[in-house]
Order: C-alpha cells, then sequence, then structure tokens
C-alpha cells in the first residue's frame, strides 16, 4: 500500500469539531430585511451563538491540526447546521487538508 492510501485510510479516524466563531462581518454590511436584523441581534444578545457566527470545522489526527471556515452562517441550531450541505463539505475540506499535512509530513520523514 503507498503512503497515500495509509493517509487515506486514516480519515476515518480524524476528529472532527465545529467551533463557532464570533463573525466579523456585521449584520449592519449585510442587507438583511430590518425584522430579520432585528431578530438575530436579539438572538445574539440572548447568546444564541447560532444566530450569527463564523464556522470553523477543525479535523484533527494525533495533535496535528487542520482548519475549513465559512462565515456569515445563520441557523436555528447546531443540528440544524450540520443538515446544511455545507457543512459536509467543510469536514471534506478540513480533512482533505489534514490528509495532505499528513502525507507530506510522511514524505519529509521517509515514512512508507
Amino acid at each position: 500500500m503507498t503512503k497515500s492510501g495509509k493517509i487515506q485510510d486514516l480519515r476515518d479516524e480524524f476528529t472532527i469539531t465545529l467551533n463557532c466563531l464570533q463573525e466579523d462581518e456585521p449584520l449592519e454590511n449585510c442587507h438583511f430585511d430590518a425584522d430579520i436584523e432585528n431578530d438575530l441581534k436579539n438572538r445574539l444578545n440572548q447568546g444564541d451563538i447560532y444566530a450569527w457566527f463564523c464556522a470553523e470545522i477543525v479535523a484533527e489526527f494525533h495533535g496535528v491540526t487542520e482548519h475549513a471556515f465559512l462565515g456569515s452562517c445563520s441557523f436555528d441550531s447546531e443540528i440544524d447546521f450540520k443538515s446544511y450541505g455545507q457543512y459536509y463539505d467543510l469536514v471534506l475540506e478540513a480533512k482533505g487538508k489534514l490528509q495532505g499535512k499528513l502525507e507530506k509530513l510522511a514524505m519529509e520523514l521517509g515514512i512508507k
């Protein structure tokens, strides 16, 4: 089996974490309807992290990490966000980056 094949086999063992980061883009810049903007602001003021956030997906394997981001997110809940197609795309992106990093590291270390 090639190094790439060995790394590919590990993808199912990567730990995936969702972090909801504070969104840098102000709501006012997004041209929402006033009612929607007010609703999102109220949710944020009540501590609802899913109202307006930047999603960070972290893929990790034995302390080695890679990240994928999606900004300007607004969802009802974590379950709602995870049912959205781009969540899966972010997971694949982070896993792909981590796989590439591990393959490069294996090559640099001469691991076969």
